[in-house]
Parts: structure tokens; sequence; C-alpha cells
């Protein structure tokens, strides 16, 4: 055979091609992975891996060393391999299907470029029908940016988000965000019958009874961030007092705020909307002259 016609796979090849072509070959691999349910078997090199994962580094640099076999039950090989292929090429694709998959990958690795990548993508969702379900994500993966945008839109579309499919499973602290609000869009009788369809869900959930007792349990404190004497009075009587929800002493004082007596069980204070709702901007570094000529830093307000 003709030297000067031999091939090589490196010729013409980028260094991220190379890696590439040893990882989908199986070229000098030193690790073997065990993905998913199925615990799928992907090999790989300990090198990159630990070159683009602290996690990985410490896995196999550790005081306490992995030794042999990795199983990695939590993410599906799909989602593994299309993190191979950020590890080994520094291209990845993310999608609002994989997107969930990712972020929690991208977490559990501490990969913080990935996990800006997924942050975009999800801010998409956050001012649309899914922004419970993007404030729920934000929220569990220390996102402030999107869980910030995605309340914005919550509280500008409240009676529309709390109806989405997404709503029902949000986490207690998420629903507590939400009700710690004094700006949403929607009425207190439009939150109260959310929150009483929140708490069957928990209760499914935690296979119990939907009883009163059980829901009030699951709401814990933020119950008393419900303004049940601004919830329509036939709605209160029918669904709320019957519900065993609350005390018969907390339930009598609901009756009486009709009356003028102020409840001190619940807030009263009405919900606006958030288009009244007064911004403030502070100049932190502005400054001002003294007496004696000396420059005195001092906030304003505008």
């Amino acid at each position: 055979m003709d030297a000067n016609n031999t091939t090589d796979w490196r010729d013409n090849k980028t260094l991220s091609d190379c890696m590439m072509y040893m990882l989908q070959n199986d070229i000098m691999c030193d690790v073997t992975l065990r993905v998913g349910d199925e615990r799928t078997p992907i090999k790989a090199h300990k090198y990159m891996l630990s070159s683009r994962s602290s996690v990985f580094h410490t896995m196999f640099e550790g005081s306490l060393q992995e030794k042999g076999e990795i199983t990695i039950p939590d993410i599906d090989d799909n989602t593994f391999r299309d993190i191979l292929k950020y590890f080994y090429s520094d291209n990845i694709t993310i999608t609002n299907n994989n997107v969930q998959e990712m972020l929690y990958t991208a977490d559990k690795y501490m990969l913080a470029a990935v996990k800006i990548e997924c942050e975009t993508v999800l801010k998409k969702t956050a001012k649309s029908e899914h922004a419970t379900k993007a404030l729920q994500t934000g929220y569990q993966y220390h996102l402030l940016a999107l869980q910030t945008e995605s309340l914005d839109y919550i509280e500008k579309n409240t009676k529309a988000c709390l109806l989405s499919e997404h709503a029902i499973s949000l986490s207690k602290d998420c629903l507590e965000l939400i009700l710690k609000s004094d700006y949403l869009d929607c009425t207190e009788t439009d939150i109260c019958q959310f929150v009483l369809k929140w708490g069957k869900h928990q209760c499914k959930l935690a296979n119990l009874e939907p009883s009163g007792g059980n829901m009030r349990e699951a709401l814990g404190k933020i119950l008393y961030l419900i303004r049940f004497p601004n919830v329509e009075m036939n709605f209160f009587s029918e669904a709320v007092a019957k519900s065993c929800l609350l005390t018969s002493d907390e339930i009598i004082s609901i009756y009486q705020s009709h009356f003028g007596v102020t409840s001190k069980a619940f807030p009263s204070c009405l919900r606006a909307p958030v288009a009244i709702r007064q911004t403030y901007t502070i100049n932190r570094y502005e400054q001002i002259t003294g007496n004696i000529g000396e420059t005195v830093p001092h906030f304003s307000l505008r």
C-alpha cells in the first residue's frame, strides 16, 4: 500500500473532533459508567470528566476514590450522552423537551455554563402559561433571575397561571412566595379555590384522606397568608367553613370581620393589580455639599 495514500482518523480534525472520536470508539477509555434505570454501560475517560466537573475530579482523585464501574441511576442515558458530548466538544443542545433533565445533571455535576444555558431556555417560558413551572424550577435550582421573572408574570396573570396544569404541583415554598404578594391579578376567592385544590392534591400525594385537618397540616403556616375576610361569603360558607380547614374560632372571626370586627388571625387588606404598584429608584452615590465644603454621600428617592 502506498504510504502517501494512507489516512489517519486524526487528519484534518480539530481537538474536539479527535476527542469525540476517541469517546465514540472506546479508544483508551478508562472508566465505565452504568447509567439510568437499565444501567446502560457508557465508557469514558477520567481525564476528560475531571477536566470539566469538580464532582468527577473528587470522585476519581479525592480521599474516597471510586473504584471500578460508576453507577449513575438518576440520569437517563440519553441525557448523560448529551452531557458527555459537552464535556468532549463544548457543544450542547438544550430545548424545552430536555431542559429539566439537563438542569438536574448540570446542578449535580456543578456545570455552571450548562446551568446558564438552561436558565436562558427556561426564561422563555417564565412569561407564559408555564410560569408556575418556571418558578418551581428557579426556586429548586437557585436561579434567582428566573424566579423573579416568573413570579412577576404570575402577579400580572395570576388567575390564568393558577389554572394551568403545572400550578397544582407547586411546592409549599413556591406557593408561599405567591401568597405573600400584595399584588395579584385575581380575587381572594380565586386564591382560596386554588389553595383548597392544592391541599387536596397534597393529601393525594401522601395517600391521606383530603380532610380539612390533613389539608391544614399540608398548608402549615401559609394558611395564614390567605385573606379569608375578603373571600366571597357564599363560597366561604359552602366550601371553607364546611371543610373543617379552620377552627371554630377562626370561622367565627371571619364572619365577624364582615361586620367590622378585625380578624386577628387572617389579614384583610385587599390585594391590588401590579399596575398600581409604585417603584422607586435609589441613587446610591449621589452627593451633596455640606456646610463646611465637604462632600457627603446621601440617598435620594425618585
